[in-house]
């Protein structure tokens, strides 16, 4: 009876409150990560090869950090240079720019045609050259 006494009064409230602030950190830094995963994908394929390049590095910035580290740069790091976040801001940010790079991939596969599928008019397959 004790056991229950203590999951109920001091297990399941400290439950509910970390999974409300895992929802407040989720939906933001998801909508967010969306938002930049579009935008970036969008210039990495429509871009002239100047902005291509630097969505590009943006991407391979990103995803080859880990988070945490990300996490501590933007915390920890970034008020050496004046530059200052609340814990809940900077882990939004990092959620974000972490969720950005990953989100084109998330298909399986390249979200945009490549440019060569963009030719215009298409071609019947019958009459592409195979490789």
């Amino acid at each position: 009876m004790e056991e229950l006494f203590f999951l109920q009064n001091e297990v399941a409230p400290a439950l509910w409150k970390g999974l409300l602030v895992s929802c407040r950190l989720i939906v933001p830094s998801a909508i967010l990560g969306l938002v930049i995963g579009v935008f970036v994908g969008v210039l990495r394929v429509f871009g002239n090869p100047f902005v291509s390049a630097l969505a590009n590095t943006y991407v391979a910035l990103f995803r080859g950090f880990p988070l945490v580290v990300q996490l501590f740069i933007w915390y920890f790091g970034l008020p050496h240079v004046g530059i200052y976040f609340s814990p809940y801001g900077a882990s939004v940010i990092a959620f974000s720019l972490a969720a950005g790079p990953t989100t084109p991939s998330m298909s399986g596969g390249p979200s945009f045609p490549s440019r060569r599928a963009r030719c215009w008019p298409p071609r019947p397959s019958a009459f592409q050259r195979s490789r």
